[in-house]
């Protein structure tokens, strides 16, 4: 330190293994006010091995620090101790008492107090768990930050002792003086996650319990949790949240696909402009890859769909009950940061429908006015967060009418009673731990560690009438769930009118509960919406009724409802041009098109009625190579009116993309079984990689008839070093080795014009930490030759057999060269490997990677297989179609 006339310079040293600088402050002399400092409500609080102390300046002092003692019955101090904070552990024992003077910055002494002893505290009645590390390494961690680093400690709980790593985690979290932390064991013990969730906001330590125990009694499958006290290296650390790691024994646990898709999100749920993006935004929990493509396919129709198909849109690709659970669990907690993160998405391996699941669920009762639609575009989160996919959910009246009676439905039930007993048990035994915790955000004050906890109950009681209130203001009229479902024609009477004229309509309602309808009306005008009378009518869940039609002169038709005196448009169709019965695929809620049959009273059935093929050449072009495209639409059971193609490009990853081939094609109408072809040319990407372009065929009324898709590879620079061209994690019936055993294999390339030795190369299933697996035999590749190598753990049975085998669930493969540092020349990450499939770079040595039915270990990769999860499930919403009933 150096002094001047006026400045005072300050260098500050680090060093390892000493105490942490926290602050410095600098007062002048001359403005201390002449008044001694004084300490006020000091309280002694038994903990384990000591006792806490704490106390509070009085107003209008000034301290620079305190000395506290200990004194015995005799009055002769034991120990004392110069404190800056105003806290201390002390020794326990009610034969002693205790002392604390305050000091201001010229040191002098002021008005002390005194306070006797109490004795240590014998048990917790919370789980202990006590994590042992170096003291150096804990500093370094710390150093480290924002960057999250990894160092050895042990872990003890519930009896066993663990090795492995120990992390900071979180984000917003890495600020605060009291840090979460997440435990990696590598002894192979369950869980091998452990997470310690630190709550230092949270002045009551207890809305991840709550947040958790609401999920459950509203029905949402959620992670375990249990509040524990946390001792490192043999101090008290406080009070933490032990959390279940959202991986494969999760997963089972809760009855789900453990190879499943599993995606944690951390941008919201919407549509991102690059796949690195994807892989940023939504982090596979389960077994990382490079594939997205079912996510990307999710958010990308999501965003194209119309406002008219994206009720369908919901019921085909979400879960949407178990959606409607989860947002409503949400909203009753006021948590403040669901909508941009802190959820998953998850759906089993063979497809299905994705639900939404919960994670880290601790910043709630933020905002305790927050309506029913909280986390939307309409009513942002405090943080000004909302989520795309909710405020499309609310968007759709019948699925908006659909959540707002299970939030009330709940709000009628034992909610409340529920919570607030088993929150009041958890408070109960966490109180003594959570009042010696002086790293929570109260700190040493205590007083608002209580108020915390009544807070908390308080806040809750108040969200009944707030939720009431905004579910009435927002729900959509019953008419939303009410549809013209299907239009039955009698060709004689359209003759004898004159006119398009259905002898019968069908209605369909879709709501979750019964309801009577007053009154309805059918009108072919909407200025004049009561023409036809239809009278009362009561339904239930998704039932169909069948009324006689009045005769229509007009070329559409409106159905209407009196809701409270006021009339609601339900729903309309204009009538067709076409022989065929007129309806809704799906039921209820699809698009209207012609029906391969009358269906009165059963679900409406309407089969391709036309197929889109699309062939091409070459497969494989250099940058900006021409492909020659013929588009053949056939007609199927039916005749088809005049239709448009629409026409998408998506690049790396399945993402949707500007460039690609601008063409406006129009195909005549095609009577039943008639087929035309339309040819064009277009000049590929520039850009080297994958490429689909999908064409889609709709009438004029927008009904879609079929998709089509031209997928070619763009060649690239070849790499100037040996690369992974294909592997196989699960060969069972494919390439055999020279023994007649079908192991896993891995397959590496030369793409270079010279020969490459393999001497001081590796093949390793874990690059990153144990780059140095498996050294490669000491032979040299030519220009463009193939070498297989038998991944079996059997290194005895010649040079080409490895000593490790590759994961199916998942895990690396990467090809390594030594030097001062491991050089990675080439690695992937993989996820659950279907039998007998390959994952190989096509075209070979190329950038891209695909699936292959059919392995080709040893010769050129050919015939990628692209796969439905690939090409069909890419397209526009819509384009569903029924099966037969």
């Amino acid at each position: 330190m150096v002094t001047g006339d006026d400045t005072l310079d300050i260098d500050l040293v680090p060093v390892i293994g000493e105490p942490l600088l926290a602050a410095i402050g600098l007062r002048s002399l001359e403005e201390i006010p002449p008044v001694n400092p004084a300490v006020g409500v000091l309280r002694a609080t038994p903990t384990w091995g000591g006792a806490l102390l704490t106390w509070r300046n009085v107003a209008d002092t000034l301290h620079d620090s305190y000395l506290v003692e200990v004194r015995d019955q005799d009055d002769v101090v034991l120990q004392e101790e110069r404190r800056h904070l105003p806290w201390a552990i002390v020794p326990a024992g009610e034969e002693l008492a205790h002392h604390v003077i305050p000091i201001d910055a010229l040191g002098r002494k002021g008005v002390g107090s005194s306070i006797g002893g109490v004795s240590a505290r014998q048990l917790s009645e919370l789980p202990q768990i006590e994590i042992a590390l170096d003291p150096v390494d804990l500093l370094e961690m710390q150093h480290a930050l924002p960057e999250k680093i990894r160092k050895s400690a042990i872990l003890y709980f519930d009896g066993v002792e663990r090795t492995g790593t120990l992390s900071f985690r979180g984000h917003g979290s890495l600020q605060h003086p009291k840090k979460s932390y997440k435990f990696r064991s590598d002894d192979g013990l369950d869980p091998d996650d452990i997470n310690l969730v630190a709550n230092f906001a949270d002045k009551s330590l207890l809305k991840e319990p709550l947040g958790h125990t609401v999920m459950e009694m509203v029905g949402v499958p959620t992670y375990d949790i249990d509040m524990s006290r946390l001792v490192i290296n043999g101090e008290f650390a406080g009070v933490y949240s032990r959390i279940e790691e959202p991986d494969e024994a999760y997963l089972e646990r809760i009855a789900l696909d453990t190879t499943g898709r599993s995606y944690k999100a951390n941008c919201g749920a919407q549509t991102q402009e690059t796949l690195q993006r994807y892989l940023d935004c939504f982090e596979n929990t389960t077994s990382d890859d490079l594939y997205r493509d079912d996510l990307i396919t999710l958010f990308q129709d999501m965003e194209s769909a119309l406002p008219r198909d994206r009720e369908g849109w919901f019921l085909r690709n979400l879960d949407v009950e178990s959606l409607i659970d989860y947002y409503a669990s949400q909203v009753l907690v006021a948590n403040d940061d669901f909508a941009r993160h802190n959820f998953m998405l998850h759906r089993d391996r063979s497809g299905g429908l994705w639900k939404v699941l919960p994670w880290d669920v601790d910043a709630l009762l933020f905002d305790d006015e927050a309506p029913a639609n909280l986390g939307t575009a309409r009513y942002r989160n405090p943080r000004g967060g909302w989520n795309v996919l909710l405020t499309l959910m609310l968007e759709v009246p019948s699925l908006q009418r659909r959540y707002l009676a299970r939030l009330e439905e709940i709000l009628d039930g034992t909610w409340w009673p529920q919570i607030a007993t088993q929150v009041d048990s958890l408070a109960g035994i966490s109180v003594d731990d959570g009042l010696i915790d002086v790293a929570k955000a109260t700190r040493e004050k205590n007083a608002g560690y209580r108020d915390g906890i009544n807070s908390l109950f308080s806040k809750l009681a108040e969200r009944d009438p707030v939720l009431r209130a905004s579910i009435d203001s927002l729900r959509a009229p019953a008419a939303s769930d009410l549809s013209i479902n299907e239009l039955l024609f009698e060709n004689s009477r359209a003759a004898r009118m004159g006119g398009r004229a259905p002898t019968s309509l069908e209605l369909h309602y879709r709501g979750r509960s019964p309801l009577d309808f007053e009154a309805l009306y059918l009108s072919d005008d909407p200025v004049d919406p009561t023409r036809w009378p239809i009278g009362g009518l009561g339904f239930e869940p998704d039932e169909l009724k069948q009324i006689v039609a009045p005769v229509i002169l007009g070329s559409w038709i409106g159905l209407y409802v009196d809701e409270e005196g006021a009339l609601e448009l339900a729903d309309s169709l204009s009538l067709p041009a076409t022989e065929h019965p007129f309806g809704r695929v799906p039921d209820g809620y699809g698009r209207a098109r012609p029906l391969f049959e009358a269906s009165p009273l059963a679900r409406n059935w309407a089969p391709r009625a036309g197929t889109l093929d699309a062939s091409f050449s070459p497969q494989v072009l250099d940058p900006g190579g021409l492909v020659d495209l013929e588009l053949r639409l056939r007609a199927h059971w039916r005749g088809l009116q005049r239709c448009s193609i629409t026409v998408y490009s998506f690049g790396e990853g399945g993402v949707r993309i500007k460039e690609g081939p601008e063409a406006e094609l129009t195909f005549l109408e095609l009577e039943a079984g008639n087929s035309r072809t339309r040819f064009f040319r277009f000049p590929g990407p520039q850009k080297a990689g994958r490429f689909d372009v999908r064409f889609y065929a709709f009438e004029p009324s927008g009904t879609p008839v079929d998709t089509a898709t031209a997928t070619f590879f763009v060649r690239g620079t070849p790499p100037d070093h040996l690369v992974i061209n294909e592997f196989s994690a699960t060969n069972r019936n494919g390439p055999r080795d020279e023994y007649g055993n079908t192991p896993d294999w891995a397959e590496l390339l030369n793409p270079t014009a010279s020969p490459i030795d393999l001497d001081g190369l590796f093949l390793s299933d874990d690059p990153e930490d144990e780059p140095y697996r498996w050294p490669l035999p000491d032979l040299t590749m030519e220009p463009g030759e193939l070498l297989v190598f038998w991944l079996d753990g059997r290194p005895d049975r010649g040079e080409l057999h490895a000593d490790f085998k590759l994961g199916r669930d998942g895990e690396s493969i990467g090809l390594v060269e030594a030097g001062t540092t491991p050089n990675v020349l080439d690695a992937l990450d993989f996820g659950y490997q279907e039998t007998d499939y390959s994952m190989g770079r096509y075209p070979d040595g190329g950038d891209t990677w695909e699936r292959f039915a059919l392995p080709s270990a040893g010769s050129a990769n050919v015939n990628p297989d692209l796969g439905p999860w690939v090409a069909d499930s890419r397209a526009r919403p819509g384009f569903g179609y029924s099966s037969p009933r």
